[in-house]
């Protein structure tokens, strides 16, 4: 690429948690004057051939992405992979089995709320049918619905929290997932390292992630202040490792998160390497 665009290298649609399908979405990105994306759905590809096609339609520049969680030392990890062959199977099947481990910790957490008393039918739970374009997923919609949940940091804030949780599943170590990306043809990048973390162990986080084979850090997101970018950028740079960043658009669901924002050209991002996975318009 050799012009300087403005870019947003993660957002959500209806494949995970996401309330916007590829056209909606593709026209608010085209209307945000965003000139290059990816879309990066959670441990899901399903969405990636229909934002092609609508990505083409607006000539904009898209790179297919996905984003694969991962655990280490109890902690979970976020790795954006960029530039995948979708069509590679050992990526669908570790995909596949972290969507079967997420749906099971739903379930356990209704489980849990009954136990505590809450007035759930648990058959009526099952059978709940989630509509992807409100966002979020399947759990959070159903306790809205019960009136029992208000929104998505009720759900986090008041229902599920230090006094009542449900560990997030063992997924695989960053260091499996990162092989598998690098065999399905990808790049591997740390998500938003400062999301949950404290700030005080970023550089051990990067270290570890680096030790494990992580290609880049996402340096800008919008929990990450400036501070936080200054260090995930020097850290970066240091290192040789590629530097990203995105909005974590989800729509609905997370209103404050604006597509394009915060607002990143590709001339702060380097993403050599990942130049000939972008279907260019």
């Amino acid at each position: 690429m050799k012009r300087n665009l403005k870019a947003d290298l993660h957002m959500h649609s209806t494949a995970s948690d996401g309330s916007y399908a590829p056209k909606e979405l593709a026209a608010m990105i085209y209307r945000a004057q965003v000139e290059l994306f990816a879309l990066t759905d959670h441990d899901s590809t399903k969405n990636l051939k229909a934002m092609a096609e609508e990505a083409s339609k607006l000539e904009l520049n898209f790179l297919p992405g996905v984003e694969i969680s991962s655990t280490f030392n109890g902690n979970l990890y976020h790795i954006l992979a960029y530039g995948i062959d979708i069509e590679n199977e050992e990526l669908q099947k570790l995909l596949s089995s972290n969507s079967s481990l997420m749906e099971k910790k739903d379930d356990d957490s209704i489980r849990l709320l009954i136990k505590e008393g809450f007035t759930i039918d648990y058959e009526e739970y099952k059978a709940y049918e989630h509509i992807p374009s409100r966002g979020g997923w399947k759990t959070l919609n159903y306790l809205i619905d019960k009136g029992l949940c208000a929104d998505v940091g009720d759900f986090f804030g008041r229902i599920f929290n230090k006094g009542r949780v449900v560990p997030f599943p063992e997924f695989s170590h960053p260091s499996k997932v990162i092989e598998v990306v690098r065999r399905a043809g990808g790049a591997a990048i740390l998500a938003h390292p400062v999301y949950d973390k404290v700030i005080d162990n970023l550089e051990e986080t990067l270290e570890h992630l680096k030790d494990f084979g992580i290609a880049g850090i996402e340096c800008y997101h919008p929990h990450h202040n400036e501070e936080a970018v200054k260090r995930c950028l020097y850290y970066a740079k240091a290192n040789k490792l590629m530097i990203t960043g995105g909005s974590d658009f989800h729509g609905v669901l997370i209103p404050s998160r604006k597509i394009g924002y915060p607002i990143i050209y590709t001339d702060a991002l380097k993403i050599e390497g990942l130049e000939d996975r972008i279907l260019e318009h």
